[in-house]
C-alpha cells in the first residue's frame, strides 16, 4: 500500500537524500534529528515531523541510520532504478542539460535528443540528434520515462500532449509557458525568470 507524504515533505525529500549522502561519504553512520535540521535550515521537530510522515525509522539514543536512510529515501524518489529521459528542443539550455553530469550518477540518463532542425552533432557524438518525426517510433523501441522539454513557449503544450500520446508520463519543462497535461502526468514547469525574480525581491527586502 502506498503511503500519503504531503507535498512540503516530497519537496524536501531530494534535500535530505543529498545531505545523507554527504553525511554517508563522510563515514558517519548515524544523524540525529537536531544534526539534520542544522544541515537543512529546519527545526528538529520539524525534521522528526518529516521523516515520520515518509515512514523512516530512527534508533532511540542514537538517531537515524545514515545509509538506511538515505536507501528508503531512494525507493520513495524511484531513484533505485535508472530513469530514462530524452530531451526535446537541443539549444543551448538543452546541451547544457545534457552535460550536466550529476543526472546520470542519480540514475537519470538521457537516451534520445530530439529537434525539429539539422543540428550538426559534432559536438556530441555519443548521441545523435533526431528529427522530432521520429518521435513515435523512437518511443515504440524505447522505454521513456521523463521528458525534458526546452522548447519555445508556442510549441511546448502541443509537444508535451504528444509525448503523453507515446505513454510518457513525467515533464520537466522549461518553456516560459505552466504544461496542462491529465492528471496521471507529472509535470514540473521550472520557471527560471520567477527564480531570478524572487533572488531580487531578496536582495531588496534582506530578512
Amino acid at each position: 500500500m502506498a503511503i500519503y507524504i504531503p507535498d512540503p515533505v516530497v519537496k524536501r525529500l531530494p534535500m535530505y537524500y543529498r545531505y545523507l549522502k554527504e553525511t554517508e561519504n563522510r563515514g558517519q553512520v548515524y544523524i540525529s534529528s537536531a544534526e539534520l535540521a542544522q544541515l537543512m535550515g529546519l527545526t528538529a521537530s520539524q525534521v522528526r515531523q518529516d521523516v515520520n510522515a515518509f515512514q523512516g525509522e530512527g534508533r532511540q539514543g542514537c538517531g537515524y541510520p545514515v545509509t538506511e536512510l538515505k536507501k528508503h529515501i531512494e525507493k520513495l524518489l524511484g531513484i533505485c532504478r535508472q530513469q530514462n529521459m530524452i530531451i526535446v528542443g537541443v539549444g543551448n539550455l538543452g546541451r547544457a542539460l545534457l552535460r550536466h553530469k550529476e543526472f546520470a550518477e542519480r540514475g537519470f540518463t538521457t537516451i534520445g535528443l530530439f529537434d525539429n532542425r539539422t543540428c550538426n552533432n559534432a559536438w556530441n557524438k555519443n548521441l545523435p540528434v533526431r528529427d522530432i518525426a521520429e518521435l513515435e517510433s523512437f518511443t515504440e523501441k524505447h522505454r521513456v520515462d521523463i521528458a525534458i522539454l526546452t522548447l519555445p513557449a508556442v510549441n511546448t503544450q502541443a509537444m508535451a500532449e504528444r509525448l503523453y500520446q507515446c505513454g510518457i508520463r513525467a515533464f520537466w519543462n522549461f518553456a516560459p509557458i505552466d504544461v496542462q497535461l491529465p492528471k496521471d502526468a507529472a509535470v514540473v514547469n521550472v520557471h527560471l525568470d520567477e527564480s531570478l525574480e524572487r533572488l531580487s525581491y531578496r536582495l531588496k527586502h534582506p530578512e
